[in-house]
């Protein structure tokens, strides 16, 4: 082929010689993006560290038992393809179709997912012969499926797989998760798989926004899990986490959830680490290692397991315990480089252990993870960041720039709360020193507009400006304040 025909490839497909059809490349990739299946569901690769969870998906498999493994292998083929392994993701795809048995009544719709990654997979390969014969054979289940109650079986077991695809590529989808789960929903209430799978999208959608949060749509979300999933030990420990962060008169239901849950999944790491991090938070700290140690022997390159081994140590205090905090949470950056949280805390302990080059390349390393870090690990870190520079390097004007940080990310958190009283404390430091330096009432008159106390801080604001009258951030300030007290 030549000219125009190299851009616009010219394929020969059909079900025999006589009848040809001939379509175009383009037109080829038209017709997969009506498909349902990873290649299609916007998943980006700079959304997750593809090892990282190539290596949890191999722990999935093994623990999570009732965990459908035909749909874990689609992932892994979609993960393979990403890191541009195609060969790799076409072995993956093949031990997906060896799981699903043709004895099975629902065998065609756990393919249907499954034929569109393969027919993605093979465009990029350039097979497009056998890439539009994949289509065809997605189109004739979507065929035979086209009336309800089949139509509504195919589109559940669609939103499903697509939920949990979501929710392993990471914070940025859980919203997606969660109405993948919901869309399924529609079609059966009390289906098992989609109320788990919702309940835990709520979950950590719920916890990015903690605590501004409202609990009943979560608690509803994970006690329906729990009702319709009961075999599913991981929902009742994150409704027993859900249940922690509420009212006192839900301590014992939180209780009774995490027992039941290790009752029935103490060989699995994933529920060993939720309810050590229940343990842990109830300052049960050494029943809560206990339960991590076991886990790091059943998952020994599980990040998260040594991240929460390192905030029980943390917890205990003592030199010896921070040098072993250290250790942890160093193994769990080592294994998951793009782990802000885990970062902030080992700055905090080389903070501790007068570290102070360690404290700072760590957290400068998780300020650079723009879009990996959540607002509260932000917070956390900008708040432990001052403290560092104010009580270590008596570094006045870098603590009130990492101060006004952690305040102004509008959670109403505890470090924002010791934000502001860090602040206040300088403040009123620098006032009492010099009644007439103009920073200790810009600083005070910037907490007062936090606080929403907007007189007062129009009041401090223009103290300021009268001691230094060509300041501009405090005349932008006053006038921000005004605009608001106007509306």
């Amino acid at each position: 082929m030549v000219g125009s025909t190299v851009n616009r490839l010219m394929l020969k497909i059909g079900r025999n010689t006589v009848n040809n059809i001939y379509i175009t490349e383009e037109s080829l990739k038209t017709r997969l993006l009506n498909l349902q299946c990873h290649f299609t569901w916007d998943l980006h690769v700079e959304d997750l560290g593809i090892d990282y969870k190539d290596t949890r998906l191999d722990d999935q498999m093994e623990y999570v038992i009732n965990a459908p493994k035909h749909r874990m292998y689609n992932l892994r083929a979609y993960l393979r393809y990403l890191r541009g392994d195609y060969d790799e993701a076409m072995d993956q795809l093949q031990k997906a179709e060896e799981q699903i048995q043709d004895s099975d009544p629902d065998a065609d719709i756990k393919r249907i997912v499954m034929y569109g990654n393969y027919a993605w997979l093979l465009y990029h390969q350039k097979d497009f012969i056998k890439s539009s014969t994949y289509a065809k054979k997605v189109e004739a289940i979507k065929q035979n499926y086209e009336l309800a109650p089949e139509n509504h079986k195919l589109l559940i077991d669609i939103y499903s797989e697509q939920g949990w695809a979501y929710l392993l590529f990471g914070k940025n989808y859980y919203e997606k998760a969660a109405k993948s789960f919901l869309n399924g929903l529609e079609f059966d209430k009390r289906h098992p798989e989609l109320n788990s799978g919702y309940g835990t999208a709520r979950y950590r959608i719920a916890s990015l926004n903690y605590p501004q949060t409202e609990f009943s749509e979560t608690n509803d979300a994970l006690e329906n899990a729990v009702k319709y999933n009961p075999e599913d030990a991981g929902v009742k420990t994150l409704l027993a986490l859900q249940y922690q962060n509420q009212k006192q008169y839900l301590a014992q239901a939180a209780v009774e959830r995490i027992e039941e849950a290790l009752e029935q999944g103490q060989e699995s790491p994933y529920i060993l680490r939720y309810a050590a991090t229940f343990y842990r938070k109830e300052n049960k700290t050494e029943e809560a290692i206990k339960l991590l140690e076991k886990a790091i022997t059943l998952t020994p390159t599980y990040a998260s397991i040594y991240h929460q081994l390192g905030m029980c140590y943390k917890g205990l205090a003592t030199t010896e315990a921070i040098g072993r905090a250290i250790f942890y949470l160093k193994r769990a950056v080592e294994l998951k480089h793009m782990f802000p949280a885990a970062y902030v805390t080992l700055g905090e302990m080389y903070v501790w252990k007068k570290k102070y080059p360690e404290a700072e390349e760590a957290f400068h390393t998780a300020e650079g993870m723009t879009e990996e870090i959540t607002d509260a690990v932000k917070q956390e870190l900008h708040l432990i960041w001052g403290q560092y520079e104010w009580g270590h390097r008596r570094s006045e004007q870098e603590a009130i720039n990492h101060f006004k940080i952690a305040i102004l990310i509008k959670k109403a958190t505890k470090n924002r709360k010791r934000a502001i009283k860090h602040l206040k404390s300088i403040a009123k430091d620098l006032i009492g020193r010099d009644s007439a330096d103009a920073t200790g009432y810009g600083l005070r008159g910037f907490i007062y507009q936090q606080e929403g106390q907007e007189k007062m801080a129009i009041e401090d604001y223009k103290k300021a400006l009268q001691l230094q009258p060509n300041n501009e951030e405090y005349a932008k300030a006053i006038s921000s304040v005004e605009g608001t007290l106007r509306e």
